[in-house]
């Protein structure tokens, strides 16, 4: 089974993207993982994580998930919800590598 990963942060393309998921889950009968990452602060030197960035919020971003959820279940869509925390581009894709192992 195909499986479509869509990250989301409520922006307009995020939203736009989310929409060309659904339909592509729709028109491939694919499986969707929809995730929202907040991102965390880089620690001194820039090497590893540092602290949740107070401004985005992981509850700001199960939120966002929430409201996702909404809109797809109003299409008819069946997703997974993955909130998380890290480098927003690290995070993503280790989300995906957990999606195609399911």
């Amino acid at each position: 089974m195909r499986t479509i990963l869509v990250g989301y942060d409520e922006t307009e393309p995020s939203k736009r993207a989310l929409e060309r998921a659904v339909s592509l889950a729709k028109a491939f009968d694919a499986s969707l993982v929809v995730t929202s990452v907040a991102p965390t602060l880089q620690s001194a030197g820039g090497r590893g994580a540092g602290p949740i960035d107070p401004v985005d919020s992981p509850e700001r971003h199960v939120e966002e998930l929430e409201r996702a959820r909404a809109y797809v279940a109003d299409q008819g869509v069946e997703a997974d919800y993955v909130p998380a925390v890290g480098d927003p581009a690290n995070t993503i894709m280790r989300v995906a590598e957990g999606a195609t192992r399911t």
